[in-house]
């Protein structure tokens, strides 16, 4: 093979790769989203106005 292939095909691997980690990355980004919406959610429906704000959970 030509060192032209070689080129195109290792930055054609190469875009794969970073397209696939922005996609995962993009998902993560909206399952955390989603995650914090629900918490608020169930924190605003839960809080009475006598009590204190809970304590945000800790993420791993």
């Amino acid at each position: 093979m030509s060192a032209e292939v070689l080129t195109v095909a290792a930055y054609a691997a190469l875009w794969l790769v970073l397209t696939g980690y922005v996609v995962r990355l993009a998902r993560r980004q909206a399952r955390l989203e989603a995650d914090l919406r629900a918490l608020r959610t169930s924190q605003e429906s839960s809080r009475t106005p006598s009590s204190p704000p809970p304590a945000p959970a800790a993420r791993p």
